[in-house]
């Protein structure tokens, strides 16, 4: 027997919400959400795959931090989603979410002091920084883990990976 899941990884400010509360409403109990901060890639993969395997209720996963590429379990079908953004109005929407926001991350606190054209620019300006600098490429390429490809080859191929 095949078990079947859905996976949605949640990317911040992507309309994910909406989904979640799709899935919530229609799976209640047997949809599930976790997170996998601070975790190299390849240990947040295979978080991810123990997480699956060892909720064997659940039918609906979400996480903000899982990590490509998609797990492979036996025995399970695993329909991944992802929603892709247009990026400036990604940027635009978290920007004016982490405004409001009540807990103090490095996010929140360049937005509340600085304008839209300001909150960029310092995103921008940290090196390591990929929230505003091709969030969704290194996000996709995660599931082509190829060392041969660049990471725009490697975000299309993950792409084509979700299906």
């Amino acid at each position: 027997m095949t078990r079947t899941v859905i996976l949605h990884y949640h990317l911040f400010k992507n309309a994910g919400t909406s989904l979640d509360e799709v899935l919530k409403r229609n799976f209640a109990d047997r949809w599930v959400t976790r997170e996998f901060d601070g975790l190299p890639a390849s240990d947040n993969h295979r978080a991810v795959a123990c997480w699956l395997a060892g909720s064997p209720e659940a039918v609906a996963f979400s996480s903000h931090t899982a990590m490509g590429p998609v797990p492979r379990l036996p025995g399970t079908r695993i329909h991944a989603i992802m929603f892709l953004r247009d990026p400036l109005d990604r940027i635009r929407s978290a920007y004016a979410f982490e405004r409001t926001q009540d807990y103090d991350s490095p996010g929140t606190r360049i937005a509340r002091r600085t304008d839209f054209a300001g909150y960029v620019r310092e995103r921008l300006d940290a090196p390591r920084e990929r929230f505003c600098r091709n969030f969704h490429c290194h996000r996709l390429a995660a599931f082509c883990r190829d060392p041969q490809l660049s990471e725009p080859e490697r975000a299309r191929q993950g792409m084509e990976r979700l299906g």
